[in-house]
Formats: structure tokens, C-alpha cells, sequence
């Protein structure tokens, strides 16, 4: 289940239901019960990741780097790890799929 489906349950948008999650007082009394309603009928539960609003200063900041740090090990140790090589390629891939941008500390680490 998510927000969206219970957006639609509700008859309201994705933003309603996040401000009634996030307790705003943007929302009228009759709507947050109507979707309170409906998140309990339905038994969703939010995610507990993005709990409440967001700061100000960083509510639209998305840099989309993501760094990887593996401690413990010189930068060419990791290829002797059982299993290590297949985990960084799938690691990649996730972070290509998602069009993010990979930092690696050693500048190792290869496109697949």
C-alpha cells in the first residue's frame, strides 16, 4: 500500500495525505479524518524513513551523489573478498538504474 493509493481511497492529492501524516495544520478537520479514516481502514502504515516535515533549508536539495565507503580494506583488497566484486556491480548498477552519480574515495570502481 502507498501514500497514492490511499490518495485516490480518500479522494484526495499525495499532498493532502502527506500533510495529514505530517500533522499540518494546512488541512481542514473533515479531511484529515476522512484520510485518517481510510489509512486505518486499510491498514497502511507510513514510512518510518521520512517521519514529519522537512527543514526548510534542505527541503529541495538532491545532489545525487552517492559516496561508498569500505573500511578495513586497501583499495584492490576488496577484489580477493569472496562475493565482493559482484556486490560492487550490483551496488553500481542500482546507483546508474537511479541515475545518481558514485563516488569512490580510491577513484576505483568501474561502469557496468
Amino acid at each position: 500500500m502507498t501514500i497514492t493509493e490511499v490518495a485516490k481511497l480518500a479522494g484526495v492529492s499525495t499532498a493532502t495525505v502527506s500533510r495529514v501524516i505530517n500533522r499540518s495544520p494546512r488541512v481542514t478537520p473533515d479531511v484529515a479524518k476522512s484520510v485518517l479514516e481510510t489509512i486505518e481502514r486499510i491498514g497502511y502504515t507510513p514510512a518510518a524513513r521520512r517521519p514529519g516535515p522537512k527543514l526548510k533549508g534542505r527541503a529541495f536539495i538532491r545532489t545525487g551523489n552517492v559516496l561508498l565507503l569500505v573500511m578495513g580494506m586497501g583499495p584492490s583488497a576488496g577484489h580477493r573478498v569472496a562475493g565482493y566484486p559482484a556486490l560492487m556491480t550490483g551496488i553500481e548498477k542500482a546507483i546508474y538504474d537511479h541515475q545518481l552519480n558514485p563516488d569512490f574515495p580510491d577513484g576505483g570502481g568501474h561502469r557496468v
